[in-house]
């Protein structure tokens, strides 16, 4: 679990200018570089990986409710058809979320090359390194959108041939934050728009085609084709799928 209060390592561009300029065992002076850069990036792989190992997988612990269809229809012995369709809402609760620290534009708007500044100017180069490399965690209260999600599908089959088509519709509204009681470490200027995930949707279309016979008594063999491909999208990225399988049957 994360700890929004873990210590974040330093960085400091004049400390590794002071070992690598003032130091006169060059190679300890590399060495030591090496061992605290390497040290700061592998905290900054650690961190990235919490985000990822700490990303709530399916509703993210919301309580979800809804009106749901499942619907099958048979038209006769070969023709079917298979209507399915949900919507869903959920309720808020507290996530731990990441965010990056909004930066001023006016803080680079300065005079880089003024020796009497360079002082401040490292200082915020370090501060600049730190907080774009460690995301800020901290607890928030989230509203999931709605989501709804709608698929059909048409089914033929035979003694040999099984044929299917169908669409698939999905949509998850745009989240918000309960920020009235959001507590920002040290009152950092939180990129809170950017948290926000994001109207999204994705239409697809999906079919199978398959052929079944007989090597002999004992023996099936069938080839299938699978398929789906992305019409519109919106928030989410597209795909699209084709797949072949033979197979024999004892």
């Amino acid at each position: 679990e994360f700890d929004p209060e873990a210590p974040i390592p330093p960085f400091n561009l004049q400390h590794f200018f002071d070992v690598f300029n003032c130091n006169t065992n060059q190679p300890l002076a590399d060495a030591v570089i090496k061992q605290e850069l390497t040290d700061f990036l592998v905290s900054t792989l650690d961190r990235l990986s919490t985000i990822l190992i700490n990303a709530p997988l399916g509703n993210a612990k919301h309580f979800g409710f809804g009106p749901q269809l499942d619907f099958r229809c048979t038209f006769n012995d070969y023709f079917k058809a298979h209507t399915y369709a949900a919507l869903e809402a959920y309720t808020p609760r507290s996530e731990n979320r990441f965010f990056l620290i909004d930066k001023c534009a006016q803080d680079l708007d300065r005079k880089w090359r003024d020796p009497s500044m360079t002082g401040e100017n490292l200082a915020l180069l370090n501060t600049l390194v730190v907080e774009t490399l460690f995301p800020i965690g901290v607890k928030i209260g989230v509203n999931p959108g709605l989501k709804f999600q709608m698929n059909q599908t048409f089914m033929y089959t035979s003694k040999h041939l099984d044929l299917s088509l169908g669409f698939d519709y999905w949509l998850q509204g745009r989240e918000s934050f309960k920020v009235t009681t959001l507590v920002v470490p040290d009152g950092l200027p939180l990129l809170l728009k950017k948290g926000i995930r994001p109207f999204a949707h994705q239409g697809k279309i999906f079919g199978c085609l398959g052929y079944y016979d007989s090597l002999n008594e004992k023996i099936n063999w069938y080839i299938k084709a699978n398929f789906d491909a992305t019409l519109f999208n919106r928030g989410i990225g597209k795909n699209y799928t084709l797949g072949v399988r033979l197979g024999l049957e004892f």
